[in-house]
């Protein structure tokens, strides 16, 4: 088998024949491979698939073949035939490459073309070594790939398996529930501490004035958007599935987050109408099946590149929403990327202290919103239950995200990780002597629907309330408890079965 695919590529290589559709071929393939190797959890929907084989095969193969044919036809761009196809394939290549890194823009087009315009000219007489390179780079991640995608297809949804009967549960009262998740938003107790040292009393005697019920020390059961709603969703720990090693975790966590969880089938079988408000579709790009009733980005309008996402105002859309389903009971999740924690990027990040200050002239753009939205609710619905919770805390006092997967030995900055904003406005939605109340995420639907329902046995199931974190660096690799059930920091490694 080996001699025979030897004698095709060394065939390939000394006859004299053109093959446009191949090299076409050549300069999509590997930037599609790549891209999925990278990003599989942003790209596993058949519909972006189909969009990535269009443009990435497809038209490249369409456009090789027609300039290879005027070429061919038209003696006049006879003096072309030798180096249209080189010129093709390396700016097709460099263009792709671009567009699924850093993106594209005006001016990188015109430097790919000038590079390739002069590279053409000089490795013309190589192209088709330069195609068998770009097969083989296709081939060597295709091989590193197929780990990912067993690991990705072997994973169940039965980590979300509910220990009780609450799944049933009745509600004997249903008012309109607003879930109202700034990213990124520390709570009160961590604000006024170090490495946060922020007052937000202005704030915080807003919500009291306003009749919110306010949870200082409430945290985050996981450190990102993606792993702590699927939890608090589900109304479960996930443990993030237990990965035996970095970068074997593949479990598609958006899935769980458009609909397909507990707390939105509970609402759906208490006849609740749901509703999920999004400012950027970041929880949604790979285009998830959708249960959720409305979402406020249509899945066919969407960005199938997750480097280009364009932005909506959810509250253009609540207002309306609210007036327009008075007769149903509502459900909202409405998620704003403000304040966000600190930079991604060690590279790009501004210090530790530059990073502090940054956050806080975002906390305050988010203090802003949140008014705006509570007074736009209020003025519309009265009876509303609305939960103020943010996804994680903003990360102050680490110098990127990128350290979150480095073990923290004190105790303010995992705090600053997990430390997440719970504000509720219960009003007439509140049982009497109820002294349970949520300590983390997780537990927060589960203790909403027990007030709703009037029933304190679903309590008796909360989940732990501690934070778990993924630990790549200065210990070795592992999910970790950094934060146990009574709020204290702890450093125990979960035991992978």
């Amino acid at each position: 088998m080996i001699s025979k695919l030897k004698k095709r590529i060394d065939y390939f290589l000394r006859n004299k024949k053109q093959y446009p559709t191949i090299v076409a071929i050549a300069s999509g393939l590997y930037p599609l491979v790549h891209y999925y190797y990278y990003n599989l959890l942003m790209a596993n929907s058949w519909l972006q698939l189909v969009w990535f084989l269009m443009l990435f095969i497809v038209v490249p193969v369409i456009i090789f073949n027609i300039t290879q044919f005027i070429i061919n036809k038209f003696t006049i761009f006879r003096f072309f035939n030798a180096y249209a196809l080189s010129g093709l394939n390396l700016f097709t290549f460099g263009l792709l490459m671009l567009l699924i890194t850093v993106g594209i823009t005006k001016m990188y087009i015109l430097i790919i073309g000038f590079i390739s315009l002069v590279l053409m000219f000089k490795v013309y007489k190589h192209l088709k070594k330069i195609v068998i390179l770009q097969l083989i780079m296709v081939v060597l991640t295709i091989i590193l790939f197929l780990p990912k995608c067993f690991k990705y297809f072997s994973y169940s949804d039965d980590w979300m398996q509910l220990p009780d009967a609450i799944a049933e549960v009745k509600l004997k009262k249903k008012p309109n529930i607003y879930i109202i998740q700034p990213d990124g938003y520390a709570n009160f107790s961590a604000l006024k501490t170090h490495p946060y040292n922020y007052g937000n009393e202005d704030f915080k005697t807003y919500l009291k004035e306003n009749n919110f019920e306010i949870y200082g020390d409430n945290r985050s059961n996981y450190f990102s958007t993606l792993t702590s709603n699927a939890s608090m969703f589900a109304m479960k720990h996930h443990f993030f599935l237990n990965p035996k090693s970095a970068n074997t975790s593949y479990y598609d966590y958006r899935k769980s987050l458009a609909g397909k969880n507990n707390a939105v089938q509970i609402l759906k079988n208490n006849n609740y109408k749901t509703f999920m408000l999004l400012d950027y579709p970041y929880i949604i790009i790979n285009r998830p099946k959708q249960e959720m009733d409305v979402i406020n980005y249509s899945y066919n309008r969407m960005s199938y590149l997750g480097n280009t996402w364009k932005g909506k105002e959810p509250l253009d859309t609540l207002e309306y929403l609210i007036k327009t389903n008075t007769k149903t009971n509502n459900f909202f999740f409405i998620e704003k990327i403000l304040p966000t924690h600190i930079e991604n990027l060690k590279s790009k990040s501004k210090g530790i202290e530059g990073e502090r200050i940054s956050y806080f002239n975002r906390l305050e753009e988010s203090n802003k919103w949140l008014k705006e939205i509570i007074e736009k609710i209020a003025k519309h619905d009265e009876n509303g239950l609305i939960v103020l919770i943010s996804d994680h805390g903003g990360y102050v006092g680490l110098e990127s995200a990128e350290d979150v997967y480095t073990r923290q030995d004190k105790a303010d900055l995992i705090n600053s990780i997990f430390s997440s904003l719970l504000a509720i406005k219960w009003e007439g939605n509140k049982m009497e002597d109820f002294e349970d109340n949520p300590k983390s995420n997780v537990n927060l639907f589960r203790v909403i629907f027990s007030h709703l329902a009037e029933d304190k046995t679903y309590l008796g199931h909360l989940e732990d309330n501690s934070s778990y974190q993924i630990i790549k660096e200065n210990s070795p690799f592992g999910i970790y408890k950094l934060i146990n059930t009574d709020g204290e920091a702890v450093f125990e490694k979960l035991i992978v079965n």
